[in-house]
């Protein structure tokens, strides 16, 4: 029996290991597509149709756009191996470069806003799943509609007038890298970002303790009488916490997306402000070397939550074919 359970492990792993590897270059292969999928040519919509031959030549080169459409996918597969993202068209900075000059701030704001969220949903989710018909219970169920259906920019723009404008409690804009002064201009940020993912985390968490509650080992332990505290930590909280952390890692691409549109409202200088402007520039090399690195994020937290969902929960790595 121990060698069948080992065995379904081990292969869950496999599974779990070739899964991202697969979907880590099917999102290269999507940045691979970015700029030979533009409409038009992208050579001649950077430099213009005054441009001269040899210039459109050295470009297209820079760009790995020369060569066969194979040729060109084997340089870039070539290229990635090889820490190669290309360089920026606008100002001439390796891609790479910039990247991990920009991606410090935006890895804050997730991970704060994770945390944030992860910390405050378990007890709101606990709370709403053992008094569901609470006057608190319905209250918190309004705000967190309320929340999920307003956008995430507006909520931005509200609260930067707020605490920053009204208030005077909150930078406007800005960033500081040192620790502990970057707290100061993430938490406003961060618990924008927690105003979406808050809701729900905490009704994921909710409807896992009440399947939780249904299991015989909860009403065991009752029976035992073991203390309360216990009874929550080891019985209720733990055992549900699987679906929640697999949840966090799934929403990673939608953090991602919200970081985006709050850099741009609160001026913060992470890589989704890079993003924008190498779109509004159109710096092709630094929206796809930006793209790729999204995806393989996306990837790494998924299996990441994944691992640990299955580290907590065994039953997930059971059920998953």
């Amino acid at each position: 029996m121990k060698r069948l359970v080992s065995r379904a492990r081990s292969n869950y792993w496999v599974v779990l290991v070739v899964r991202s590897l697969a979907v880590a270059f099917i999102v290269a292969t999507v940045a691979f597509s970015i700029l030979r999928l533009a409409p038009g040519d992208p050579v001649a919509t950077i430099l213009g149709d005054q441009a001269t031959p040899e210039a459109v030549a050295r470009l297209r080169s820079q760009l790995g756009l020369d060569g066969n459409l194979l040729q060109q996918y084997l340089a870039f597969i070539g290229g990635l191996f090889q820490g190669d993202l290309g360089v920026s068209v606008t100002s001439r900075v390796p891609v790479v470069t910039i990247i991990v000059n920009s991606i410090g701030p935006t890895l804050a704001l997730i991970a704060v806003s994770s945390v944030i969220g992860f910390l405050v949903s378990v007890p709101l989710g606990l709370f709403l799943a053992l008094r569901p018909r609470s006057v608190l219970t319905k209250s918190v169920n309004f705000v967190s509609t309320l929340s999920l259906s307003t956008p995430g920019f507006y909520l931005g723009l509200l609260a930067l007038m707020l605490f920053a404008v009204a208030l005077g409690i909150a930078p406007v804009a800005g960033y500081d890298p040192s620790f502990p002064g970057m707290l100061r201009y993430l938490w406003l940020p961060a618990l924008v970002v927690c105003g979406q993912l808050i809701p729900v985390l905490s009704r994921v968490f909710r409807t896992s303790v009440q399947r939780t509650l249904g299991e015989e080992f909860t009403e065991a332990a009752i029976v035992r009488g073991i203390p309360r505290w216990r009874y929550y930590v080891h019985y209720l909280v733990r055992p549900s916490l699987a679906p929640t952390i697999a949840l966090l890692g799934y929403v990673a691409g939608q953090l991602l997306s919200s970081a985006v549109m709050i850099e741009m409202v609160f001026g913060f200088p992470g890589i989704g402000t890079q993003l924008v402007r190498a779109v509004s520039t159109r710096d092709y090399p630094t929206v796809q070397g930006i793209v790729l690195v999204f995806g393989v994020f996306v990837v790494l937290i998924t299996a990441l939550s994944e691992a640990v969902s299955t580290r907590i929960d065994h039953r997930i790595g059971r059920e998953t074919p």
